[in-house]
């Protein structure tokens, strides 16, 4: 059987192949009629884009990948599923430079990556952030609406940065399913949150997430008490919680540092009086679980983050697809019956 070009679907329709083309890939100044017309055709005579030879045809693509050099179990498992979405690109000529930031927390330094990541003159960024002052994220919201490069946010929110989208995890779904899960361990006990800052969009959301489910359980939420992504402040942190609210039989800790949390339980001979869900799939986290001083962990899927960041990113610059403005991937929760699923992952 005869193989069905653009040039076959031309020829029946009485179009250029210019027209089809811009048909075929959504691209503008083609009336909607038409589009229905071509794709009508195509799907009728067999038509399969060959996308490889498409790819191989046109000039290549270049990202510009920003993110903090900081928490492998959070921005390196991010890193690492971005490094798998341009795996599955290998033969689409798009290239990624990685542009690591030395800080977790100081917005002029990744401002100056930024930078760095425009002086190339990329197709397309994607930007993880860490923490940073309000002017600090204005000065790379104003660089980066100047430079007109479009842009995927990774991992968080960051209100007012221009973007494409943002691929981030569901955080009011990861505070409900943490609730859910301390509804059936303690139900009815007051419980209480260790979260990393309030204030940002994600810690926020998971607290908003969390309450509500909490109230439909009936849990009393008894305290929100933040760490500030400080490893060194889980320890401190618990302690003061329940000397506060010794009432507390359930702990969520909504950001990456639950070590100090379990350390503190172990300690102090509270394994199984406290029940804790936590986040992460750091190696200390799993152990916790693995011992039953954590019932779980909600890992947050940043591997798949990661590659959504890339597809959706992609899909624009090859043919002008428009992505979601959120993009959000669903946690997963890790128990011990599941451990032995993340134990290749970075950071795991």
């Amino acid at each position: 059987m005869k193989r069905v070009t653009i040039t076959t679907v031309a020829k029946e329709l009485g179009l250029s192949v210019c027209t089809v083309n811009k048909a075929m890939y959504g691209k503008p100044r083609i009336s909607e009629a038409t589009r229905q017309r071509v794709l009508e055709a195509a799907e009728r005579l067999g038509y399969r884009p060959n996308r490889l030879a498409r790819a191989l045809s046109r000039n290549p693509f270049s990202v510009g990948v920003v993110y903090p050099d900081a928490w492998p179990s959070h921005y390196g498992l991010l890193v690492q599923g971005v490094h798998r979405g341009f795996d599955d690109l290998r033969d689409h000529h798009v290239t990624a430079v990685y542009e690591p930031c030395p800080s977790f927390d100081d917005g002029r330094v990744f401002a100056r990556e930024v930078n760095a990541a425009l002086r190339r003159s990329p197709s397309g960024l994607i930007l993880a952030f860490g923490y940073a002052r309000p002017d600090d994220y204005r000065r790379i919201a104003a660089t980066v609406a100047d430079e007109k490069v479009p842009c995927v946010l990774l991992g968080g929110d960051v209100p007012g940065m221009p973007r494409l989208s943002v691929v981030w995890h569901d955080t009011r779904r990861c505070g409900a399913m943490a609730a859910e899960v301390l509804s059936w361990l303690a139900p009815g006990e007051p419980v209480a949150l260790l979260v990393g800052r309030l204030g940002s969009p994600d810690h926020d959301n998971k607290i908003e997430g969390f309450r509500a489910e909490a109230a439909r359980a009936g849990l009393p939420v008894a305290a929100v008490v933040e760490t500030f992504d400080d490893p060194d402040a889980g320890v401190p942190a618990t302690q003061r919680l329940l000397a506060e609210h010794p009432e507390v039989k359930g702990i969520y800790v909504s950001s990456e540092n639950g070590a100090g949390t379990g350390r503190f339980l172990r300690d102090c001979g509270l394994v199984g009086k406290v029940k804790v869900v936590a986040t992460g799939i750091a190696p200390e986290i799993r152990a916790f679980v693995s011992t039953g001083v954590f019932q779980c962990s909600v890992y947050q899927n940043q591997h798949l983050q990661g590659r959504r960041a890339v597809q959706a990113l992609y899909a624009y610059l090859e043919s002008g697809m428009q992505p979601e403005p959120e993009i959000l991937v669903p946690p997963v929760l890790m128990q011990r019956a599941n451990l032995d699923l993340f134990a290749d992952l970075v950071g795991a």
